[in-house]
């Protein structure tokens, strides 16, 4: 008994790898790659908007490509930008603040939770108030 579990399983598994190793089909053909565009890269990029602190409050600013400048889009001194969804073709950006966070009792919260929604002419935004995660 000793004999089969000693010799001929571990035979058999390493022939069973060795014959599945082995098997190659040179009929395949390769398909052809996928190519994605990098959202950095667009021909038409004038500008790109970033999350920066100021006097220890994060903020959103824009960089302009052609006169190398950045200039503030938001920031206020009692908030902070906790995220900013944006994609350089894409406007609007969006963003959320919050004028405090913290934890509790191993949560996350934020007081004064806000969403933001901006573009190049408009900045329109709603309070959605305190959160416990």
């Amino acid at each position: 008994m000793k004999y089969i579990y000693h010799v001929i399983i571990p035979l058999f598994i390493a022939g069973l790898l060795i014959s599945s190793c082995n098997k190659t089909d040179k009929n395949i053909e390769q398909t052809k790659s996928v190519v994605e565009k990098d959202s950095s890269s667009g021909e038409n990029l004038t500008h790109f908007l970033f999350l920066t602190e100021w006097f220890g409050k994060a903020g959103v600013y824009s960089y302009s490509l052609s006169e190398k400048k950045y200039s503030p889009v938001w920031w206020h001194p009692r908030e902070n930008v906790v995220m900013l969804i944006y994609r350089s073709d894409n406007m609007p950006a969006y963003f959320f603040t919050a004028g405090k966070i913290g934890t509790k009792a191993s949560f996350p919260f934020f007081t004064r939770l806000r969403m933001s929604c901006c573009d190049r002419w408009s900045m329109v935004s709603s309070t959605l108030g305190n959160c416990l995660i």
